[in-house]
């Protein structure tokens, strides 16, 4: 926003509020929807969310102006972000033994910072794929809507890891026991 929008440091600021309030948000309104659609697909529905608002934000990238161009794409970024938290880290410790649990939310917890390096760091790398001659906030934003791209194509495999690795059970119902044999789900 400051390199190729112009924004100076306060107006960038202010810019992502929409985005932080409708994360805020969608935390506070995820348990919900978790008990009455499973974490599955909260998770799911949260991460199609984000994809499509990195997907706008790299087609975009700020040109059309700050409502249609950043606001509205970083406010799907914003639901995804509250929405999925809360389900993905659910999944990681379900199943997981009263005594196991506090490691297994350790563990979840240091997948989530990895998962960001790494993520990051792939963002980084998306950026200056094609560059070319670009010079100055025409390099800027074509590298930013690269390390968009890129998250939107992280977002599409973790949908499709969420979709075959999590598995599915009943609106407001425990999650089928890792153990259990097919059909015996726990109830």
């Amino acid at each position: 926003m400051q390199g190729v929008l112009g924004y100076d440091p306060a107006l960038a600021g202010v810019a992502f509020l929409p985005a932080m309030i409708v994360n805020f948000v969608a935390a506070l309104r995820a348990p919900r929807l978790i008990v009455r659609f499973g974490a599955r697909m909260v998770l799911i529905g949260s991460l199609m969310l984000g994809m499509i608002g990195l997907a706008w934000l790299a087609l975009d990238a700020g040109a059309s102006g700050y409502w249609t161009g950043l606001a509205l794409p970083m406010i799907l970024v914003g639901i995804s972000q509250g929405g999925a938290l809360g389900p993905l880290t659910s999944s990681g410790i379900a199943g997981v033994t009263a005594g196991d649990a506090g490691a297994a939310a350790g563990l979840v917890n240091a997948a989530h910072q990895i998962g960001g390096a790494f993520g990051l760091s792939l963002q980084i790398a998306f950026s200056v794929i094609g560059a070319g001659a670009l010079t100055g906030r025409s390099l800027l934003a074509w590298r930013v809507g690269n390390a968009m791209e890129g998250a939107a194509a992280m977002e599409l495999l973790a949908i499709l890891v969420a979709f075959f690795a999590i598995p599915r059970f009943m609106p407001g119902t425990a999650p089928p026991r890792r153990n259990a044999s097919p059909g015996t789900a726990a109830r």
